[in-house]
């Protein structure tokens, strides 16, 4: 007999013994019905037994033994321990039609949001055709679906080797993609830092040295297909992939680029340490005073935290700028702009978790900036409200601050970006009621976060016109809003951005020490979201109205004095990576951040210095061309050996033309009248000496 029905009719004599033992305790209480249904239990089981039996046809009728086999009991088997990983606050839920819903509203998750961390990933998140599924059908992946499950491979210990680890970055077709395993990467090495906390480390391999020696060959002869040759080489070459990506980038082939990124994409994954796993949370047990917690639990983040380099010089005078790991983070972040370019902004959104889970507390590539924005393109406003909330509480500067600085310490209070968003999300994901901003009192906009959605949504709004009132101009500038309009009878825009409080005095009230990151990450997210703001702004503007009419009431003082508080505040975030900021940075694929561009120049070009003739002093390494300036004037420019170009745009000021055209005037006129004085000087020196000389002859 199958061992499935030996089990099968074990379970209905155990619920039948059952039945029999809970009877025989209350004999009293037995009666002929339930001696009918027992008796009909024990004929379904065997009836169960029997049909089971004549189905397989495979063992014949049962015999004595196989009932002294049934009557025997099981051995109780050893359940193994099975680790429970955390599920992301949100579950991506595909549709069908294409529509674009609000994913976050269909599933209910069991856990409470407190338990689980604000970076949360999911390996399906991360696949580029669960995507495009989810976007354009079932039709449209077909094609890759056989790929894609051949590619799979057998569950096991995550990171051992390449081929028993499931890629969750890429997905490689076998039969067009046999991509072996990358030999010229920098190695990833994991270590516990001095908090016990799970790190990881980039070091140089002897293989990766010796391709990076000839790709800084190849690359100072500035010659694209002697590039193309290398890369044929050496398929695998992280650097020379980044080069070559970032030529097709400027010359607008973002298809070619994606493929060379995808590709070096790869090749970062294949240097992933066994123990690199963005899935599964460390959470260590909470035995000491004052350890980090939240709520009732520890706090969990992914394991993929790297150690970022100092900002102490090495001897070279670089400032870690030769840590292989620069390169890794450009790929990874070269990635989330291709993929948000594609339109997949939900695995664009994973991929900037990734790099915030990487990098945090600091944030040298600028991702905060993307955040909001892919969150609100993919519908995931739960998301965005709990990484708003939780974020700065998963960091570890979060114990040192005061309690009375801990509500000022949330995203929406310290990013501008972030304050607008978070309002917006409220917005798309219902229009709050008009009538319900009347209700609002100070204290619930300052304060209150226990509201109903739509006072909720308008708290919101209103705090982010408080705190960050200079991001109006630019946001409807972006979203084609003409300052003259007037939504309703009330004031313009004009009228309440020149004489309206808290806008004419903006300024007098700006953060005391990151007033200029605010700046630029303002108009950032201006040419970022601006748009998305166009059919809302009717709220911006009611907003602005009820302000004004605050700052005209007995409340004026109240809200001056907590505008001080808040110029004074701490954060928990390092904002001097954000003062780098362009506005540029805003758009669709943007330049790499400044870090980036520093670090990959000095690992293709080592800084070669050259002394002069007679001092033996160095030359300043201060950029003094900026890439604004005519190409023309960049050449001549270029032919001085004191010359050194500024990538980023920031430091150096741009020449133009008419520059050149007026320092010449100037210079020659000054040099005209210099001159000028000097022959009148000497013609009135000269008569001066002829005519002491004609005394003197006299």
């Amino acid at each position: 007999m199958p061992r499935k029905h030996l089990r099968k009719l074990r379970e209905l004599l155990n619920e039948v013994a059952a039945a029999e033992s809970s009877a025989s305790k209350s004999p009293e209480e037995t009666s002929d019905s339930d001696v009918g249904e027992r008796t009909q239990a024990r004929a379904a089981g065997f009836g169960a037994l029997a049909r089971s039996d004549s189905e397989s046809n495979s063992d014949g009728p049962m015999c004595a033994e196989a009932l002294a086999e049934v009557a025997r009991p099981e051995k109780a088997k050893p359940k193994a321990r099975k680790k429970k990983r955390e599920e992301p606050l949100v579950a991506q839920v595909s549709d069908a039609s294409g529509a674009a819903t609000d994913s976050d509203s269909d599933r209910i998750q069991e856990k409470s949001e407190s338990q689980i961390s604000p970076l949360a990933m999911r390996r399906g998140d991360f696949s580029v055709a669960a995507e495009r599924e989810r976007l354009l059908g079932r039709v449209f992946s077909e094609r890759r679906a056989g790929a894609v499950r051949n590619q799979r491979g057998p569950r096991g210990p995550e990171g051992k080797t390449l081929h028993h680890r499931r890629l969750f970055l890429t997905e490689l077709d076998p039969q067009l993609e046999p991509w072996p395993k990358p030999d010229t990467i920098a190695s990833m090495v994991a270590f516990r830092d001095e908090t016990g906390r799970l790190s990881f480390d980039f070091i140089e391999t002897q293989s990766s040295k010796r391709s990076l020696e000839t790709l800084q060959a190849v690359v100072r002869q500035e010659d694209p297909e002697l590039l193309q040759r290398y890369l044929a080489r050496s398929p695998f070459s992280l650097d020379g992939l980044l080069v070559m990506a970032e030529y097709h980038r400027r010359q607008g082939d973002y298809e070619q680029a994606q493929q060379l990124i995808r590709r070096a994409v790869y090749t970062v994954e294949c240097s992933f340490a066994p123990d690199f796993s963005p899935f599964e949370a460390e959470r260590g047990k909470a035995k000491k005073r004052g350890e980090k917690r939240f709520g009732n639990y520890p706090i969990s983040s992914p394991q993929v935290r790297l150690r970022l380099p100092s900002d102490e010089k090495d001897e070279s005078g670089a400032v870690g700028l030769a840590w292989p790991g620069w390169s890794c983070l450009r790929a990874l972040w070269l990635h989330m702009h291709a993929l948000a370019g594609q339109g997949m902004h939900r695995s664009a959104l994973e991929m900037s978790k990734l790099l915030l889970s990487m990098t945090l507390p600091r944030d040298p590539l600028h991702v905060l900036l993307w955040v909001d924005h892919l969150c609100l393109r993919s519908h995931q406003y739960r998301t965005l409200h709990h990484l708003s909330l939780s974020l700065a509480q998963s960091l570890e500067s979060w114990q040192s601050l005061q309690p009375e600085k801990k509500p000022f310490a949330k995203l929406e209070i310290a990013f501008p970006n972030f304050a607008y968003s978070v309002a917006l999300a409220g917005i798309l994901q219902k229009r709050p009621n008009m009538s319900a901003l009347n209700q609002l009192t100070l204290e619930q906009i300052l304060f209150v976060e226990d509201l109903d959605e739509d006072l909720l949504t308008f708290a919101r709004l209103m705090r982010a016109l408080l705190y960050f009132p200079a991001c109006v101009r630019p946001l409807l500038e972006e979203a084609g809003v003409p300052t003259s309009a007037s939504p309703s009878s009330s004031s313009s825009w004009f009228d309440l951005l020149t004489s309206s409080k808290p806008f004419v005095d903006a300024v007098r009230f700006q953060h005391s020490e990151h007033a200029l990151a605010h700046g630029r990450i303002s108009a950032a997210y201006a040419k970022l979201c601006g748009k998305l703001w166009r059919n809302d702004a009717c709220l911006l503007h009611a907003c602005a109205v009820r302000w004004a009419q605050l700052h005209d009431s007995v409340f004026a003082e109240d809200i001056a004095r907590h505008r001080t508080q808040w110029a004074n505040a701490s954060f928990c975030f390092e904002m001097i990576d954000y003062q780098d900021v362009l506005p540029d940075d805003g758009l669709a694929n943007p330049s790499a951040p400044i870090c980036l561009e520093r670090a990959f120049t000095a690992r293709l070009h080592p800084e070669v210095r050259t002394e002069r003739f007679s001092e033996g002093s160095w030359f300043s390494d201060v950029p003094n061309m900026s890439i604004y300036s005519p190409p023309l004037l960049l050449f001549f420019h270029s032919l001085l050996p004191w010359s050194v170009l500024d990538r980023t745009g920031v430091t150096a000021q741009p020449i133009f033309w008419k520059d050149i055209v007026y320092k010449a005037s100037t210079t020659a006129w000054s040099t005209a009248w210099s001159t000028a004085w000097s022959i009148k000087d000497a013609t009135s020196t000269l008569c001066h000496w002829c005519r002491s000389k004609l005394f003197a002859n006299e």
